[in-house]
């Protein structure tokens, strides 16, 4: 199992520390002697993965993702005008966040939208859900773009993958990577 650490900075030292630190993480974890603070081992400390997207019509991708997959809202909070500030969107016992691209934190120079890369992502989200086949018809009927078709996968399940109405990608599927090979079907 990999070890985690946690880096926590001594702002009272006085030391320039954003000028050293990129040298000395190059070295990190194999000497992770303390940069300018204290590194403290952990053990498995993250519950869950939450990931962040963000779009230009935040609200429209908010009741989208509610009426294609299912998501539920747990928070919303706007900024100016019709600007989401951040969201949390709930699906089972997962979440992603999302804001506005315009939502006015450094954030938002770091990030591309997928028609500004080719129509292409760095990154997507996988929904397990216990049957495919309704998601699916929702997603179709919202108008998502379907990538991948829904099939059965030889490793178990159905799947589907799709772009929602801003282009990010989605995989749902049946299998659950937490269950227990033996149990898949």
């Amino acid at each position: 199992m990999a070890s985690s650490f946690l880096f926590v900075a001594d702002s009272s030292s006085g030391s320039n520390y954003p000028s050293t630190i990129s040298a000395r993480l190059r070295n990190f974890p194999s000497d992770p002697s303390p940069l300018y603070g204290t590194i403290i081992a952990m053990k498995n400390i993250a519950k869950n993965v939450i990931p962040g997207m963000r779009y230009r019509d935040a609200l429209a991708a908010i009741e989208w993702l509610q009426k294609a997959f299912g998501f539920e809202k747990h928070a919303v909070y706007m900024g100016e005008g019709n600007i989401v500030g951040h969201a949390q969107m709930a699906f089972g016992n997962g979440m992603i966040m999302l804001s506005s691209v315009d939502n006015g934190s450094k954030a938002s120079a770091m990030m591309a939208q997928p028609d500004e890369i080719g129509n292409r992502e760095t990154q997507s989200a996988y929904l397990v859900v216990s049957d495919c086949e309704p998601i699916y018809a929702t997603a179709k009927a919202a108008g998502a773009e379907m990538i991948h078709d829904l099939a059965t996968m030889d490793y178990g399940g159905k799947s589907f993958t799709c772009r929602d109405l801003e282009g990010h990608i989605w995989s749902i599927g049946e299998y659950d990577p937490w269950a227990s090979h033996e149990t898949q079907s």
